[in-house]
């Protein structure tokens, strides 16, 4: 049986939970997992809330010393995996998928030898919007990239869990087999890993609305990059104004979800309507606080580790040197 777990980072992302994990919902994931890295806006009670009903699974993910928190959330991610394929999303991104309706279907085509398919970014612009206004992320930004814009040779990828090394936010390092495009493509990555050479959105593709309007622009730099460890310097991204200026792509006009939108809003109705049902049990309020409070508390206490093969002694790596770690320790199976 071809399943997968979808995984992402959440920081006071409250306004776009629901739009996204009802979307994906559609795709077929058998479990969507969502970290809280420390939310302030009420998207943690959310998202537990969520999980009481059997929706989600919720686990708190604060931030630690040495690396961002998605390196801890992703790492503990592959660890407790229950399905065969596990893929990274971060909340400003959707996949969109152009020969199969669920990602189950479209990975069920490849063989045994592949090990992740990685898909390329769009990334859309800001549609000249100052402010959020009405409507959903796929509804109000319409704008994109052009398909062979450089940016768009970044990667997110779905990889076999227990073909992983290391994870990367692009594309997880593999102790073995091979990475491919959606169409099948041999993925041959740049100078960077997780940045591909060639740019293959035909058969599927992650929609990137990295600035969104201005305002939810400034928003984001403020939470920070969950890759950075908090108290670093580049926890907070330089110049907002020049990265904002090289990500407001709005090229072409792509209405390509604008059809799926009905759907999408009919699927986040009916959660909130259960949301707000189960609200009178006593037995949900209870669930959800203490999800709230204890989710996560696990792999808090337990030793960061990745899944990859180390020598006695030897230390875990950055994500750059770790392809040179994986050669030495030789290519095998995840622990």
């Amino acid at each position: 049986m071809t399943d997968v777990t979808l995984v992402a980072c959440a920081k006071n992302e409250g306004p776009y939970l629901l739009e996204w994990i009802a979307y994906h919902r559609r795709l077929g994931f058998k479990e969507i997992v969502v970290y809280d890295n420390g939310s302030t806006d009420g998207s943690a009670k959310f998202l537990a809330g969520l999980a009481a009903l059997g929706v989600i699974t919720f686990r708190r993910q604060p931030d630690r010393p040495r690396r961002g928190p998605q390196f801890y959330a992703y790492t503990d991610a592959v660890r407790c995996c229950r399905t065969e394929w596990v893929m990274f999303l971060d909340l400003d991104e959707y996949l969109v998928l152009e020969r199969a309706s669920t990602l189950p279907e479209l990975l069920r085509r490849f063989d045994d030898e592949v090990s992740q398919v990685g898909f390329n970014w769009r990334v859309f612009g800001s549609s000249g919007r100052k402010d959020p206004g009405e409507g959903l992320i796929i509804e109000r930004f319409l704008s994109a990239s052009s398909p062979q814009q450089a940016v768009n040779g970044h990667l997110k990828s779905v990889t076999r869990c227990d073909r992983i090394a290391l994870v990367n936010v692009h594309a997880p390092f593999l102790s073995e087999g091979i990475a491919v495009h959606p169409d099948e493509t041999p993925v041959q990555f740049g100078k960077l890993h997780g940045i591909s050479q060639e740019i293959r959105p035909a058969a599927g593709r992650v929609h990137h609305y990295a600035v969104k309007s201005e305002t939810e622009f400034l928003g984001k730099i403020a939470r920070g990059r969950g890759t950075i460890a908090a108290g670093q310097p580049q926890k907070k991204r330089g110049n907002p104004a020049q990265l904002f200026k090289s990500l407001d792509l709005n090229d072409f006009h792509c209405p390509d979800l604008l059809a799926v939108a009905p759907a999408v809003r009919a699927d986040m109705a009916e959660l909130a309507a259960r949301l707000e049902a189960a609200e009178a049990s006593p037995l949900f309020r209870l669930s959800r606080a203490l999800r709230q409070r204890w989710s996560g508390i696990g792999q808090r206490l337990r030793v960061p580790t990745a899944r990859i093969a180390l020598k006695p002694g030897e230390q875990l790596r950055p994500s750059s040197e770790a392809a040179g770690t994986i050669a030495r320790v030789g290519r095998k199976k995840a622990l």
